[in-house]
């Protein structure tokens, strides 16, 4: 039998969280919910609501953690945006007028970054990745 609608029978889900996560539902007052609305829009990537929530907690039970972002700068020796070797804060982001790539946000610890550039990681490094 062939399948209903063609190339969905092994499509992968979306959005899905990690193996090893636990699924929690939650109840938002209407302005917390803006609150976080607020803080999704601060964030260069725009993340879903589920992925802001991620980050604020992880910022807040690790207080020496930051959001870095793989991000484009423009090269004017080549007049063309290219994609940086380093990730950026928010702030660094701004400092070197980077844009954020989409869905690149990953909280890290500070002390990650490039001591003598808070607001950078080191040439060529790449965060660890839960998975």
């Amino acid at each position: 039998m062939s399948e209903a609608i063609p190339g969905t029978r092994n499509a992968r889900s979306r959005g899905r969280p990690r193996g090893d996560a636990t699924s929690v539902h939650l109840r938002v007052p209407a302005a917390e919910l803006a609150a976080i609305d607020a803080f999704i829009k601060t964030q260069p990537d725009q993340p879903s609501r589920q992925e802001a929530l991620r980050r604020l907690a992880s910022l807040r039970l690790q207080p020496d953690a930051v959001t870095v972002f793989m991000f484009r700068t423009y090269d004017a020796q080549n007049d063309e945006m290219v994609l940086s070797k380093r990730w950026a804060t928010a702030e660094g982001l701004k400092l070197f007028q980077g844009t954020a790539l989409p869905g690149s946000g990953v909280v890290v610890d500070r002390s990650e970054l490039d001591p003598s550039e808070r607001e950078l990681s080191p040439i060529g490094w790449m965060p660890a990745r839960k998975t």
